[in-house]
């Protein structure tokens, strides 16, 4: 079948073209790929010769029966992770399987199911069919079993029978390459279902089947989630060649000893924190972890010893009792429903493929397959190469979203003594983050990029200057505060945080208690800095950044801690408070670190105590402000906001003397004062060019501080919205100011948003103990009006989510840094 035009397959399938699925469903890192539309990332002058043939298996059905059969597709993959051939190919068919002719005139038999594995040579495949007679409602016993040499060439390819295994009608079978050998996991239903025995059978060397250790009594009469259905006997892993895992319906684990052919049960925790491993799983052992691919989902499920808290290498004995740790998702292919099966090509270079379920968003003659190949972590996954292909299925008359089952994904080694194969020549990598115009859009995807604000279709800009600063990213974790670090890299997120978890840099494990200064020097780890072990009464801390230092201050206590950022070390001194109320606010004015309390007094701190200011408060004489948020405005002044009053006071620290700044209504008469307005700033605020920029639900907001006479006025805000589709709540975001550009006016801030969500609870399998942090690079576009630079609109330069991996309790996010490099 020729393949369609791109452009064409890409405009007539609406599953290709919704846009807002990837960005609901996906990060901004995911890349969205389409007929025509592949996603590289692979070094320049990468080896095309084919290292893998990757087989899928896919089983046509038929009304009549009779035409159901087992189709098996190949494509090539190289050492680099390159699948070779084009966009939209239609994937090689290698060879069609179908049930016995059983000679009898009264049976009409059918391939019913099928199941394969990889022969211990590398190069070759053992597959599985179970046939079922309609007419007479019986299935075949023992199944046929049948040896493809994959390698072969086209002429001399055939299916070569194997011995049967003793296996009788309605056993379940699943076959299984470990330790050299070919297995067959079986299990057998008793009782109406209610209880199933399960055995193993092995292939010897004299190709006969003999009976593997004794056999298993499970019960099935556990309730499980609706939505795990499928087989008792759901998939397998096998855990370096030693030992087979086998995964049940619910969600019970079993690993079978290769060796001392025994069996021993797997611990686990409450079984709706599991997910069933569907298929081939993947263990790699330096992580002591399982992967697979459920939906378009890719979960990891870490092995440990019983009792053991945190991660240790695991060397599997005979016998061994393991504990599996709830899984955790790790990352999302492609945003569709559908069924995926999951292989490990070498190391951490694994593949998955996708087909689609069909349905009312896709009237294509042809499955969907996306195929991708990627290096695979417990903390994220990187996508080499991402490709859509079709699989010509045979004719059958069924509608295309009932019309075929997929069975199995099987990798084999290429035999490289038959020469190099003629390479198709290499796309260039398209940028994921490109989306097509509105007049090609999708209603649903226009409607839910634009909505009624935006006219048009706004895609990542070039940053207007390509700048390298350190992010600091201020958590509240539980009971103690959390600064996390990643980079921002000629103007765009460091490459590879992308839905990856912030790791740590260096640890402090526990705060001096006692009086005067210490130091000690913080070992280097990844990318985070814990402020560790501050106990509940000691949980509220103001943390400043002043050049390459943060400070962390208490609330009610005399401790201060202080970060190097260049030398990665910690300082901890005593500095005596006044008695008086707690800080509210503690901020850097120049070269003075200010600190506020509720009824507006002004502390400064010195080298040995808290001095207060003498403040001429004669304007805000028994004011108490409920602070919600402050913006430092000069190296002699700053500004807060009071939630009750919903209005602003200005300190000027020369003249150590309060004022209030005025709504612009007060100067200007013809605009109405609206009394339902919030407080203007929310959280720590930023002062550039004359405005002040603050948090604001769906962006940001701008306002413009003027002097006229003796009074200061702020003006009405100007809403700049974002147009990456998350919910952005202000009371969870914070940002910090980047950089400017004089030439184009572009003002650059970066904007991070958490989610305060109990990380303890890890009741969703799917975020089991991950926090999520969005973080985006925007560029304000300014014009000059009366010598300043006023903000017109607002554009990302880089968007990412990453995460926290914490289980000590609420996170939350505080506050970030861009600290120059």
């Amino acid at each position: 079948m020729a393949a369609p035009a791109a452009s064409d397959a890409a405009s007539c399938c609406s599953l290709y073209r919704c846009i807002c699925c990837w960005r609901r469903a996906c990060s901004p890192r995911i890349p969205r790929v389409a007929p025509g539309r592949d996603y590289f990332c692979m070094p320049a002058g990468a080896d095309d010769q084919p290292a893998w043939s990757l087989v899928v298996g896919c089983r046509s059905l038929s009304l009549s029966f009779s035409d159901s059969a087992l189709r098996l597709h190949r494509f090539r993959v190289t050492r680099c992770g390159r699948v070779l051939g084009g966009s939209n190919d239609a994937l090689e068919v290698l060879q069609d399987v179908r049930a016995e002719d059983k000679k009898a005139p009264a049976e009409k038999w059918c391939l019913w199911t099928a199941s394969a594995t990889q022969c211990p040579d590398g190069h070759s495949l053992c597959i599985f069919c179970e046939d079922f007679d309609p007419v007479n409602i019986r299935y075949s016993a023992p199944p046929q079993v049948l040896r493809l040499d994959v390698n072969a060439e086209d002429k001399l390819r055939k299916l070569s029978p194997m011995p049967r295994p003793p296996l009788e009608p309605h056993w379940r079978f699943l076959p299984i390459s470990a330790a050299g050998q070919i297995w067959a996991a079986y299990v057998v239903e008793h009782q109406a279902y209610e209880t199933f025995s399960v055995g193993m059978q092995l292939l010897d060397e004299d190709g006969q089947w003999e009976l593997a250790g004794g056999t298993l009594t499970i019960s099935s009469k556990v309730v499980v989630p609706e939505w795990w259905g499928g087989r008792f006997l759901q998939g397998y892993v096998v855990l370096s060649d030693r030992a087979i895992l086998l995964s049940f319906r619910q969600a019970e684990f079993f690993i079978f000893s290769c060796h001392s052919l025994a069996w021993t049960q797997v611990i686990t925790q409450h079984i709706n924190t599991y997910i069933p491993i569907r298929g081939h799983g993947v263990y790699i052992k330096e992580d002591n972890t399982v992967y697979m691919l459920y939906n378009n989902d890719i979960y990891a499920y870490e092995l440990r010893k019983p009792g053991q808290k945190e991660f240790r290498r695991l060397s599997y004995q005979d016998g061994q009792l393991l504990e599996l740790q709830p899984p955790v998702k790790v990352d999302s292919v492609c945003p569709f429903s559908g069924y995926g099966f999951l292989t490990q090509l070498d190391r951490r270079l694994l593949c998955s493929v996708w087909i689609g379920r069909g349905g009312d968003n896709c009237s294509c003659n042809c499955p969907h397959v996306l195929i991708s190949t990627f290096l695979v972590n417990p903390k994220g996954i990187e996508i080499l190469h991402s490709t859509c292909r079709r699989l010509d299925m045979l004719p059958n008359n069924f509608d295309l979203a009932h019309s075929y089952e997929y069975c199995f994904l099987q990798a084999c080694e290429e035999d490289y003594n038959q020469g190099k194969q003629a390479m198709l020549p290499v796309e260039d990598p398209i940028r994921s983050h490109i989306v097509e115009s509105s007049e090609t859009m999708l209603a649903c995807c226009r409607k839910f990029l634009f909505g009624t604000q935006f006219p048009g279709c706004v895609v990542l800009e070039e940053p207007a200057i390509r700048i390298n600063k350190d992010l600091y990213i201020v958590c509240q974790v539980g009971s103690h505060s959390v600064v996390y670090k990643t980079e921002i890299v000629n103007g765009r997120l460091k490459q590879g945080c992308h839905d990856n978890p912030l790791g740590q840099a260096f640890t402090t494990e526990t705060f001096p208690r006692t009086g005067g200064t210490t130091e000690t020097v913080i070992p280097a780890g990844d990318d985070c800095h814990v402020l560790d072990r501050l106990s509940e009464q000691h949980s509220h801390w103001h943390v400043l950044c002043s050049s390459s230092f943060i400070h962390a201050i208490s609330c009610t206590q005399d401790d201060i801690h202080v970060f190097n950022l260049s030398y990665k070390a910690h300082g901890h001194s005593t500095i005596t408070r006044p008695a008086t109320d707690p800080f509210v606010m503690v901020v850097q004015v120049g070269h003075e670190t200010i600190a506020l309390t509720a009824n507006l007094q002004v502390f400064c701190h010195t080298a040995s105590k808290w001095a207060q200011y003498k403040i001429d408060g004669s304007l805000v004489h028994n004011w108490k402000v409920n602070l919600s948020g402050y913006a430092v405005l000069s190296d002699n002044s700053f500004i807060v906001s009071d939630t009750e009053t919903r209005s602003c006071l200005l300190l000027d620290v020369r003249t150590k003397r309060w004022c209030v700044v005025m709504p612009a209504y007060r100067f200007c008469r013809d605009r109405l004062f609206n009394t339902a307005v919030e407080a203007p700033l929310n959280g720590r605020s930023v002062f550039v060019e004359g405005f002040i920029y603050t948090c604001s639900t769906g962006g940001l907001a701008a306002y413009d501080l003027f002097e006229k006479g003796d009074s200061m006025y702020l003006d009405d805000p100007i809403f700049l919205p974002f147009t990456w589709p998350k919910s952005w709540e202000s009371d969870m975001m914070c940002l910090d100011y980047v950089a400017k550009d004089r030439i184009s006016g572009a003002i650059i801030f970066c904007v991070v948003q958490g989610e305060n969500l109990d990380c303890s609870s890890g009741w969703l399998p799917s975020c089991s103990r991950r926090h999520r942090v969005h973080i985006t690079t925007v560029q304000v576009k300014t014009e000059t009006t009366n010598g300043k630079m006023k903000p017109v609109r607002i554009d990302h330069v880089d968007v990412g989510t990453c995460f926290i991996d914490e289980n000590k309790g609420l996170v939350s996010t505080r506050c970030c840094f861009a600290v120059g490099t």
